[in-house]
């Protein structure tokens, strides 16, 4: 065969499995999109609905917000990354799980949610800083009623 030919071949092959890499990058990067586009989303509704709950002037929202979102976060991010990865290995493994690797699991989890009760405390004292401590229960009341609702519109969207 001449070396043409094969020089051809390997450029074909070659923009093919560009073509495919390219095809599967634009696609993960699609998705992902849409998953921020969705945490943006509740995100926008959370903050609309907590200001409401909590009724802030704007001086309060003006020094709560920051210090909400960066504590908030914070917290998402343990919740999603720590404990969902934990979470994760368990579900993958199941039954394969050695007893070492469950109680590895069990640790992990255990810092991560110490991790999050000690940001929450450190947000309280900040946020008592800015706002009332009546303020700061009434936003630990619309949080929750907040998870309840996006729950309930997720079961009957389902």
């Amino acid at each position: 065969m001449p070396i043409w030919k094969i020089l051809i071949f390997k450029i074909l092959n070659l923009m093919k499995n560009i073509l495919i890499f390219s095809t599967l990058l634009f696609c993960f990067c699609n998705v992902w999109g849409q998953h921020n586009e969705k945490y943006e989303k509740i995100k926008s509704l959370k903050i609309a609905y907590i200001t409401e709950k909590i009724d802030l002037t704007p001086q309060e929202a003006k020094a709560f917000w920051p210090i909400y979102n960066k504590y908030s976060d914070k917290i998402h991010e343990l919740h999603n990354g720590g404990l969902g990865k934990c979470r994760k290995t368990a579900s993958e493994k199941g039954n394969q799980l050695s007893e070492k690797e469950a109680l590895e699991l069990i640790e992990k989890e255990e810092e991560i949610n110490l991790e999050i009760v000690k940001t929450s405390k450190e947000m309280n004292l900040q946020l008592q800083k800015v706002i009332s401590a009546k303020k700061i229960v009434l936003l630990k009341q619309a949080e929750k009623e907040f998870r309840h609702s996006l729950i309930k519109q997720y079961k009957e969207h389902k």
